[in-house]
């Protein structure tokens, strides 16, 4: 059935053409019919009302394609916003968080708008809750950086500290007024 998506359509057949050229172009017609029912029926009544049905199941998916389109920037806009503005909730691991910002700002190299390594790093550590402000001290004490991979590694050995630890241990001074007797 993918036969109309992979190769070019042939072209009419005419007096000249063998019968291996009919077989062929009956198998490509055959395929695009096929393949056209499935994006027909596989999409909402809405997507189909909005888009003309084109001759070829390839110029179908085009076209849908097209109504689905993105600006770029739009695009860079969402994900810088996202990307600035993501924080570690507690849920999930770290890795995965410190991940889903690398993904975001490679996401944005693409679109000519990513930043360095060294700045996802600062933006990671920033975006750590405050159980983590040991790490964020012992990196901006520190002379070297660090790369991307070291913050995760890093990253996790202080989840596995503070899971371990439980709810980070609050001081409590309790002053009693003096009683005076009189």
């Amino acid at each position: 059935m993918d036969l109309c998506l992979i190769e070019e359509q042939p072209l009419e057949l005419d007096t000249e053409s063998t019968e291996e050229d009919g077989k062929y172009y009956k198998e490509c017609y055959s395929a695009n019919r096929k393949a056209k029912n499935v994006i027909r029926t596989s999409m909402s009544d809405t997507v189909r009302g909005s888009i003309i049905e084109p001759e070829l199941a390839m110029d179908f998916l085009e076209a849908i394609g097209d109504k689905y389109q993105e600006s770029d920037k739009a695009e860079a806009a969402r994900l810088s916003k996202r990307f600035n503005e993501l924080e570690f909730s507690g849920k999930g691991s770290v890795r995965e968080h410190i991940m889903e910002l690398i993904d975001l700002n490679s996401r944005l190299r693409d679109l000519d708008m990513g930043v360095k390594d060294s700045q996802v790093v600062h933006v990671a550590l920033q975006s750590l809750p405050n159980t983590y402000s040991n790490l964020r001290t012992s990196y901006h004490a520190q002379e070297s950086n660090w790369d991307l991979n070291k913050l995760i590694s890093i990253c996790v050995v202080e989840e596995e500290r503070i899971r371990k630890e439980g709810r980070p241990a609050t001081a409590i001074n309790l002053v009693e007024k003096p009683k005076w007797k009189k």
